[in-house]
């Protein structure tokens, strides 16, 4: 009986042993799988972080490359064309003939036609301003540049054709001017503009 006993003690004590070096067996199986699995995660989130990063930096750059600002010309050769387009538009053929369209519109229309062009000229430069600002280009051509060909191409040639009206006018201007200087020195058509006789 005794030796019964210590037989079946020694076969449980060496099935629990069997049994518990399954279960360390099975621990560090599940301790492996769990290990790799971890590093497999950390390596797809460091990998989506990368991905995610670099998207974010290709976005930023292509952003960039779109929005870019003209940096203004503040030269002195710019800065005197400002100031003679300025002067041009403010004392330009227009102001001259102020006089005589007062003198045939009379005063009261001729000061409501004045606020009128004033009130027009103020919204288009308005207008204007908001463009360059929403835009940060600081020029015709580079307005342009945001706009469809076939407006940019309509501008273009509208501003061909005020330059073209201004200089016609001035030279208008200048010819009149010119004939009464000349008028005043002599008698005779050399003097007064007119063709020059062969006689």
């Amino acid at each position: 009986m005794y030796l019964q006993t210590r037989r079946y003690l020694g076969s449980a004590a060496q099935l629990g042993q069997r049994k518990l070096r399954a279960a360390q067996a099975e621990l560090a199986a599940a301790q492996e799988l769990g290990q790799s699995r971890l590093l497999a995660a950390q390596e797809l989130g460091q990998s989506k972080l990368t991905s995610a990063a670099e998207l974010g930096q290709s976005k930023l750059t292509a952003l960039k490359g779109a929005l870019h600002y003209e940096v203004p010309d503040t030269t002195l050769f710019s800065l005197v064309g400002t100031t003679l387009n300025l002067l041009n538009g403010t004392t330009g053929p227009g102001l001259l003939a102020l006089p005589l369209a007062f003198a045939r519109c009379g005063w009261l229309m001729g000061t409501v036609m004045l606020l009128g062009v004033f009130a027009l000229n103020h919204a288009s430069l308005l207008l204007l301003l908001r463009a360059c600002l929403t835009t940060r280009e600081h020029s015709y051509i580079g307005l342009c540049s945001h706009v469809a060909d076939g407006i940019a191409s309509l501008i273009d040639w509208s501003s061909l054709l005020f330059f073209f009206g201004s200089s016609v006018s001035y030279l208008v201007i200048i010819g009149e001017a010119f004939t009464v200087l000349t008028s005043s020195l002599g008698d005779g058509s050399v003097y007064d503009g007119g063709p020059v006789s062969d006689g």
